[in-house]
């Protein structure tokens, strides 16, 4: 027997909890994906290795640019 698949509307606060590519990741924030491939490689930002793709949170992208576009100390990030 085939079950079908759950199909929820995503809100806002499912949304930012999700794995997403480094693509949508970088379209989130508004950077290229090559930048946040690098500050994830250095570990600037986190990111997770589920298979063999490289997943953000976009909650965790999100707090990162808060934290980097609020604090003068802090450089590096093009938030």
């Amino acid at each position: 027997m085939d079950v079908p698949a759950l199909q929820c509307p995503p809100d806002a606060a499912t949304r930012l909890e999700e794995y997403c590519s480094i693509e949508e990741g970088a379209a989130f924030i508004g950077i290229t994906p090559s930048m946040l491939s690098a500050y994830c490689c250095r570990g600037e930002l986190p990111s997770y290795k589920i298979g063999n793709k490289r997943r953000v949170k976009l909650s965790e992208l999100e707090q990162a640019m808060s934290r980097y576009s609020t604090d003068p100390l802090i450089k590096g990030f093009g938030f």
